[in-house]
């Protein structure tokens, strides 16, 4: 076979044949200049430079310790030089080279995954017992703590509780879980099908009353966990796998485990783009009324969209928005890379599922607004330009933000809450859901300015988070077991992580003043909300184990800061009023006393002590040496960071980035 030569940029244009000498027999001939020398290296124009810098520094710190660990040993030292000169041999073997060798993938996937099952931690386990034992009153489990044996009625409830406590808030599981609903546990074959039903049970078991409920819960989450890698690895892409992948990384998020559910999303969102939904179409959508005249042409190989891989599409780019808004850094589907419509809703007005779909489409909506602008304000170009030029996004932002609320649906709005309806209906939350995301997402791009002292980004910012926390003064009066209105169940697994932000906010208030005289409300009315936010987030607490860590850091910030809060009696249902505000028309102050508490001016320093607030606002943690020079280590000034960049190196291989045009579909 003839070696692949580099070839020169006349060559490349003209089609000749290029000899890869520098220059080349073409370029002499034409009397051109070579650009391309043949020692160039061509990994930078395929990958992003910053990969194989990276590639590089890891190989120089691997050499340098090695040439430490050898150096009193000359034999040692003689062995790994006639190593390294081995590996430099199969290194400089081409690729081609390398796919024409008959290497079994089957086989090696095969390897891979005996080892992980063979793999012992736990010295103990080898006297583990061989015969199946039954660890709850239901469930039967082998050797390997594997669930064998779950009976007929208790999949049906934990199905049921699954489906009304938890697909509320997805569309692609609300589709997707009453199809696996009348399959047999313990006869299902299809591991794909298994990996859902466990991740399905494992999360259906947090709503269990009795006390075997965690126990299960951590049997089936662990079934999953063991699953995940053999059917990722030898299993056909589909969207139940995306499914359960999805479902799960929507677990670690709701327990806490930030950088777990963040690695889990980005394999569900790597697979969902394998299948080639962010760039499905509907049939008979026709590109050309865009401008493009051939749009027939270039959707041609798309695959075709369906309400289910819609679903399943906008359901993850909205959970991968939230788990990497939580993280501060950049969405696994970038904005630029979706080029299929936004979520269609698909039911009837009068279907009970009806305002729920319409809440999740226009949720999607939002945090795809909020994806898009806040990467165009943390790029590189703005960071090093003129900052008025992110204000001036920020600004298209916040006029996105009105058109988008100028066309919600009344179904949608405030006016529409009707408290004499069951609790068993949802139609309630969905709206409250709704209008509370819409502000968050005002709260979250503002916040991205809040160090800018002379910029009112800070007013509006905790402008935001006083209607935030009077939707969760709703909630919290209108939940729990003394007014049983809406089911504390029902609330999604993100809510206690964005409640968590709307308490920072308010503690910054209760400290340092800011914002109380702007809004025309006084340090007793927002104490009020910031408790009705606790209390929201303990009621969540016997679900969602995220509470539990965002409650510790409140009351460690509470101590830090002396912010004590009177004991406040316990208040009546609460009803919405028209001293509500509803999305962004202005309201008369419920409290405005005369005598408003003096509160000092200049704020703690908050930079240090509420990264939430200002450390993870900074152009850094998505541009590291662009802002703030080349000699910045943001690993030691932010210590959250270096975590996660620790976890990163010893849990992900970094591949090279996503070529945004190099997609192709056979």
């Amino acid at each position: 076979m003839e070696e692949k030569r580099p070839l020169c940029t006349l060559c490349r244009e003209k089609g000749y044949r290029c000899n890869g000498k520098a220059p080349c027999s073409q370029c002499l001939k034409q009397n051109q200049s070579c650009s391309l020398s043949p020692d160039s290296d061509r990994r930078r124009r395929k990958y992003h430079t910053d990969y194989i810098d990276y590639l590089e520094s890891r190989s120089s710190a691997l050499s340098k310790f090695i040439d430490e660990f050898v150096k009193d040993d000359e034999d040692l030292k003689r062995v790994i030089g006639d190593r390294i000169k081995d590996i430099d041999k199969d290194v400089s073997a081409t690729t081609t080279q390398r796919l024409d060798s008959n290497v079994d993938q089957e086989l090696i996937n095969d390897l891979l995954v005996d080892s992980m099952m063979k793999l012992s931690i736990d010295p103990g386990s080898a006297q583990r017992a061989k015969s199946p034992q039954t660890v709850t009153s239901s469930i039967t489990l082998d050797a390997f703590d594997m669930p064998v044996s779950v009976p007929i009625d208790h999949q049906r409830l934990l199905h049921s509780l699954f489906e009304r406590s938890f697909c509320i808030h997805s569309v692609l599981l609300a589709r997707l879980a009453p199809r696996f609903r009348d399959l047999d546990y313990n006869t299902v074959t299809d591991p794909i099908v298994k990996l859902f039903l466990n991740t399905v049970f494992g999360v259906a078991s947090l709503f269990l009353k009795h006390s075997q409920g965690v126990k299960e819960e951590k049997i089936f989450i662990g079934a999953a966990r063991h699953l995940l890698l053999n059917v990722v690895c030898k299993s056909k892409v589909t969207i139940p796998l995306v499914a359960a992948i999805y479902t799960l990384s929507c677990y670690e998020f709701g327990q806490g485990d930030m950088l777990q559910s963040y690695l889990i999303d980005s394999v569900a969102c790597s697979l969902t783009q394998h299948m080639g939904l962010h760039i499905s179409y509907y049939e008979g959508h026709n590109d050309g009324d865009n401008g493009d005249n051939d749009g027939s042409t270039k959707i041609r190989y798309a695959p075709k969209q369906t309400p289910l891989s819609s679903s399943a599409l906008w359901s993850i780019c909205l959970h991968d928005r939230m788990v990497t808004s939580s993280l501060n850094v950049p969405c696994v589907i970038h904005f630029k890379r979706i080029i299929a419509p936004f979520y269609k809703v698909e039911s009837d007005a009068g279907s009970p599922m009806h305002v729920r779909e319409l809440a999740f489409a226009q949720i999607s909506r939002l945090w795809y607004i909020y994806d898009r602008f806040s990467d165009q304000i943390f790029s590189v170009n703005f960071d090093i330009g003129d900052t008025n030029n992110r204000s001036k996004v920020l600004g298209t932002a916040l006029k996105t933000l009105r058109e988008l609320d100028a066309s919600v649906p009344i179904q949608l709005r405030m006016q529409s809450l009707d408290w004499n309806l069951p609790s068993t209906d949802q139609t309630n939350l969905a709206i409250l859901l709704f209008n509370f995301n819409y502000h968050m997402i005002h709260l979250l791009l503002n916040k991205i300015f809040f160090q800018d002292e002379t910029s009112s980004t800070r007013l509006e910012t905790v402008s935001a988070a006083l209607k935030c926390g009077e939707i969760i003064m709703l909630l919290d009066h209108n939940t729990g077991e003394a007014h049983h209105v809406i089911d504390t169940d029902l609330l999604p697994y993100y809510l206690p992580n964005l409640i968590g932000t709307t308490c920072l906010v308010l503690m910054f208030m209760l400290s340092s003043g800011v914002g109380i005289k702007e809004n025309s409300t006084d340090k007793e009315s927002i104490g009020k909300l910031y408790r009705a936010c606790k209390s929201m987030m303990s009621k969540m607490s016997h679900t969602w184990r995220a509470v539990e860590k965002a409650l510790d850091v409140i009351t460690s910030k509470e101590r830090k800061y002396d912010i004590s809060l009177p004991e406040q009696e316990p208040s009546p249902v609460y009803i919405p009023n028209e001293e509500i505000w509803i999305n962004d028309s202005p309201q008369q102050p419920s409290n405005t006393p005369s005598d408003r508490p003096t509160l000092p001016t200049d704020p703690p320093s908050w930079a240090t002590e509420f990264p939430d607030l200002e450390t993870l606002s900074g152009q850094h943690y998505r541009n590291m040496n662009t802002h703030n020079g080349p000699d910045y280590n943001i690993a030691e000034s932010n210590p959250p960071y270096q975590q996660f960049m620790e976890f990163s190196e010893q849990f992900w291989y970094p591949g090279p980035p996503l070529d945004p045009e190099g997609y192709s579909y056979s």
